[in-house]
């Protein structure tokens, strides 16, 4: 299982030292790079041995999802731009998570919004395919948006449109938010090509943390059991520390676990 970090650009070289395997930048952060920093980062990459894996943080909330202020050429023109950045990159996967995006009004019609994200995974999938990059659907918790909520749900997005380059990501933080099982994983496996996995603590996500061991062991092991061996990413939104310090103690745990020496 290759390791990787969610993380900024300006951490690339630290994430290169420590030994990661990858990197996964926010697809909304490179949205707002100038051409002259997307050749920048380009180079960087390409003068180290560690890739950019994908994007996860797709967009923020001026691109909904769902919601009245849907717009579908919205979400095409923009799905368009990233997949450009992304193919610059050299990534081969975006995440479509984004919980602002997928917040919506009380009153408004939760059917609606459910056909409106199904509509914005197909256009987006779409675009991701002329690249031949793999558009991955998240399940967020209902503490943080209002659409697609449970792994059930995105699974069954991912069935419906049957598209080859429509996947999921699986986020161990959002599913245990949601009251899912993070053992309970075997219906939603054949379909998972990346994961994600952090401390949650005080309502956001850390670093991972030696007391949490046994919680990451059962959600590598539940993972392998499926016979999954493919990427998993530490997706930290807060830091305690600076970033050599706890990605460094994130990739030591991640390496015991796989390793089977806890």
């Amino acid at each position: 299982m290759r390791i990787g970090c969610c993380t900024g650009i300006e951490n690339y070289e630290a994430l290169c030292d420590l030994g990661y395997d990858f990197i996964e930048l926010a697809g909304m952060k490179v949205m707002k790079m100038s051409e002259a920093e997307l050749e920048d980062a380009r180079k960087l990459i390409a003068g180290r041995n560690v890739p950019c894996n994908g994007f996860n943080a797709y967009c923020d909330g001026a691109l909904p999802m769902a919601g009245p202020e849907f717009d579908l050429q919205k979400a095409r023109d923009y799905a368009a731009e990233i997949c450009r950045r992304g193919k610059t990159l050299g990534i081969r996967a975006i995440g479509l998570g984004a919980p602002l995006a997928r917040r919506i009004p009380k009153e408004f019609d939760r059917a609606t919004a459910a056909g409106q994200y199904r509509d914005f995974a197909r256009v987006t999938a779409e675009e991701c395919a002329k690249h031949g990059i793999l558009l991955l659907l998240e399940a967020l918790s209902p503490h943080v948006c209002d659409v697609v909520t449970q792994t059930r749900e995105a699974l069954e997005i991912v069935k419906g449109l049957d598209m080859p380059n429509l996947r999921m990501v699986l986020d161990f933080h959002h599913m245990t938010r949601a009251g899912e099982s993070e053992t309970d994983i075997a219906y939603v496996m054949p379909y998972v090509k990346h994961l994600h996995i952090d401390e949650t603590a005080e309502n956001d996500r850390y670093h991972l943390k030696a007391e949490s061991i046994p919680f990451y062991t059962r959600c590598i092991a539940a993972a392998r059991a499926c016979g999954y061996d493919d990427t998993i990413a530490i997706e930290p939104n807060a830091s305690k520390a600076p970033f050599r310090e706890e990605a460094g103690e994130s990739l030591r745990i991640l390496r015991s676990i796989l390793g089977g020496s806890v």
